[in-house]
């Protein structure tokens, strides 16, 4: 076989197959104890990793097999199985599934079968074959505890040494976010305005100031105690313009947090 099936109820595991899945997935922190409660906890059921991981492809130029690429899919009950390179026959032209079954008998297998399990039985599918065509179906195994403070954190800091005047549209802070995100949760240090910034609409979807005045969504721009500023984001880049120009009497340390969704 080209698969490990591990976390099974009937087999007895070491520390150390413990720790290998959970450090892939998660840092230090409180969990519950089973390894397949902290597993089935942590992440939604499939595939772990992106690319190629568990890719579906031909395995002969007849199209009568399936090769299962290697990675890693967790099961809904935590439990997961290893592939390195499994191949799998497919009988007929007529439609397949692959998917990874687990149930009472079958306890992470991989399959290729005309039809899919039926609601008494956890699977995770991976594709579907017809005709001679491949349709990708794997979902990506996803962390089910992230929330706001566990997600990824910038800090900038937009600076102005002396007095003077900003012109408006100057940009005064760049951030490389990437294109991962689609919101920024922005904050100053003081906690004197958040604003939810839509990285897809340009748009702040709520936004206010002081903890009070309420500034409401649809806004370009959000008020500072430095005047307006605007966030644009471009190619995975988050730049902090001046929305209007503002004059400043001395020099000044002014940071943004941008907790990223």
């Amino acid at each position: 076989m080209a698969y490990i099936s591990k976390f099974k109820n009937d087999v007895a595991y070491s520390n150390t197959d413990i720790n290998e899945v959970i450090s892939a997935i998660t840092g230090s922190g409180v969990l519950p104890l089973s390894p397949n409660d902290i597993l089935a906890n942590v992440a939604e059921s499939g595939v772990t990793l992106a690319d190629s991981r568990c890719a579906v492809t031909w395995a002969n130029d007849d199209l009568s097999e399936i090769n299962i690429g290697p990675g890693t899919v967790i099961m809904p009950d935590g439990s997961y199985i290893i592939i390195s390179d499994e191949i799998l026959s497919v009988p007929a032209k007529t439609k397949h599934y692959v998917y990874i079954l687990n149930d009472i008998i079958h306890q992470n297998i991989p399959v290729c079968s005309s039809s899919l399990p039926d609601s008494t039985q956890s699977y995770v599918l991976l594709a579907e074959v017809e005709n001679g065509e491949i349709t990708d179906k794997r979902t990506l195994a996803k962390s089910k505890i992230a929330d706001y403070g566990t997600r990824p954190v910038v800090n900038t800091t937009l600076s102005w040494v002396g007095a003077g005047k900003v012109a408006a549209g100057s940009v005064i802070a760049s951030v490389d976010i990437g294109t991962a995100y689609s919101t920024a949760i922005i904050t100053d240090e003081s906690k004197s305005f958040v604003g939810i910034y839509n990285l897809d609409t340009g748009v702040f979807d709520f936004s206010f100031l002081d903890g009070f005045k309420t500034l409401g969504s649809g806004f370009a721009s959000i008020s500072t105690p430095y005047g307006t500023l605007t966030p644009k984001f471009i190619n995975g880049a988050l730049n902090i313009t001046v929305g209007q120009s503002y004059t400043y009497t001395s020099s000044v340390i002014y940071t943004l947090k941008l907790t990223l969704f």
